[in-house]
């Protein structure tokens, strides 16, 4: 995910790999493969705007731990 707030990027590219509690790391737990996108307010007053969501296609191509390497 890639994410800008106020127009800076604050995570670029950024896998997420479970939950995001706030005290603890992200440990991943088996999940469906789509789900939703949610964002927190925090119970303050608070306005979102200008959200953009895309489905990233895999890429094509060999992927770089296939490819052979050569010696020499």
């Amino acid at each position: 995910m890639t994410v800008l707030h106020n127009g800076v990027v604050v995570q670029n590219h950024f896998e997420l790999l479970g939950d995001t509690p706030a005290f603890a790391p992200p440990q991943y737990r088996q999940h469906p493969v789509e789900q939703p996108i949610r964002l927190q307010d925090h119970l303050n007053s608070v306005r979102f705007r200008n959200i953009w969501v895309r489905e990233l296609k895999p890429a094509e191509g060999k992927r770089v731990e296939d490819a052979q390497v050569r010696e020499g």
